[in-house]
């Protein structure tokens, strides 16, 4: 094989490898900005990721919805229609096998199906931010979600495009987090 078949092949193979991650990049880069954003109520913790570092991890208060005919005990990939509530936070109005030409869908993973009701996990669960901060969110959320029963001031802002779904933000009391934690530096803890 020749220097400039080798050369050719060598930078077509390195395109290859660009081309992917770069892929991914540019999806979700799309679906932040042209995504219909969606509000999800969030009951946080927080774990740590030996390989991307902390996040905080969300729980999230409405995760059922009505279950298409004939999904009776069923579990797996299935798919969410995503609907605004008169409340303004998200909810959904029924989990199919197959997404409808219209309205917002993501797909979800089916716990169990029972009695018409589907209950399953979404397919975010995590907001990552900068490390040395994510321990404090947690103790923040955790001070005014839980503590004070106020669960509906933690929230976490997603788009939906095309049936994929990015976390955008984490607010707490209608701020963003990191903006919150600036406004309300953490307590010292006191020796004991």
């Amino acid at each position: 094989m020749s220097a400039k078949v080798r050369l050719a092949l060598m930078v077509v193979l390195a395109l290859a490898q660009l081309a992917v991650p770069g892929t991914i990049i540019a999806i979700h880069e799309s679906v932040l900005r042209l995504g219909k954003p969606y509000k999800f109520r969030v009951a946080p913790v927080d774990p740590y990721d030996a390989f991307r570092g902390r996040y905080v991890a969300l729980g999230f208060a409405r995760t059922q919805a009505p279950a298409a005919p004939g999904m009776e005990n069923q579990r797996g990939p299935a798919w969410a229609r995503v609907v605004e509530e008169p409340d303004g936070f998200a909810g959904f109005a029924e989990v199919a096998p197959k997404p409808a030409a219209e309205g917002d869908w993501i797909k979800v993973m089916i716990s169990y199906a029972y009695r018409g009701t589907a209950n399953f996990r979404l397919p975010f669960d995590r907001f990552y931010m900068e490390e040395s901060a994510a321990p404090e969110a947690e103790r923040a959320l955790w001070r005014r979600s839980w503590r004070q029963r106020t669960s509906q001031e933690a929230y976490v802002v997603v788009r939906i495009r095309g049936g994929r779904a990015v976390v955008e933000q984490l607010f707490l009391a209608g701020v963003p987090i990191a903006e919150y934690l600036k406004q309300n530096p953490p307590e010292k803890e006191q020796p004991r």
